[in-house]
């Protein structure tokens, strides 16, 4: 689509493969694809909500290292006693 010069949205895309475009925001490679090429056609912007699942998936992230830090603490302190 891209190198016909159409339109890359969700919408087109869904519309040119029959499905739903609810199967393509679900479709996380797709999404991220589907995304990439409209932030290279806007110049790099990221979008908002890209931004918050990003921020979503760090803080889960970080909750589960400090969960562990303090298992191994809890582990080490119960071995030094």
């Amino acid at each position: 689509m891209r190198s016909s010069g159409q339109e890359v949205d969700f919408q087109s895309v869904a519309r040119k493969l029959g499905v739903a475009r609810s199967t393509l925001y679900r479709n996380l490679a797709v999404r991220e694809l589907v995304e990439e090429v409209r932030r290279k056609r806007r110049g790099g912007v990221v979008p908002y909500s890209r931004l918050v699942e990003e921020v979503a998936d760090l803080r889960r992230r970080v909750e589960e290292l400090e969960r562990k830090v303090q298992e191994i603490s809890f582990k080490n302190y119960s071995v030094e006693s």
